[in-house]
């Protein structure tokens, strides 16, 4: 749930400036094959450590309970997950400019000026 991730995202950050630098789990894989040779690398936050802090939200701290004791968020999928969010909300609030800039009581009321 988006939710989750942006609220946990506005929370990291809290953690990071008030409790200190977060545990990070890193994994990389490779694979070879006839056809093609694979690697993955992978960073997550070690939900287990982070759940150390007691100051995090509710929503936060229920999300991080859902991972294992040996797992925790990826943080590039959050960050998609609340760039995708911001992405809808300002694509509605600047499609509003226009709607806003022609009615004339609008303009009236807060003495727009024409482009």
């Amino acid at each position: 749930m988006a939710l989750n991730e942006t609220r946990f995202l506005r929370d990291l950050r809290n953690y990071l400036l008030h409790y200190g630098v977060a545990p990070i789990i890193q994994s990389i894989s490779f694979r070879q094959t006839e056809e093609v040779t694979e690697w993955n690398h992978n960073i997550k936050l070690k939900a287990s450590r982070l759940l150390e802090w007691r100051e995090w939200n509710r929503q936060s701290r229920e999300y991080l309970v859902s991972f294992g004791d040996s797992d925790g968020p990826a943080l590039r999928d959050d960050v998609v997950v609340y760039v995708s969010a911001m992405q809808e909300l300002f694509s509605w609030l600047f499609s509003q400019r226009v709607p806003i800039n022609t009615d004339p009581r609008v303009r009236k009321r807060f003495r727009v000026q024409s482009d």
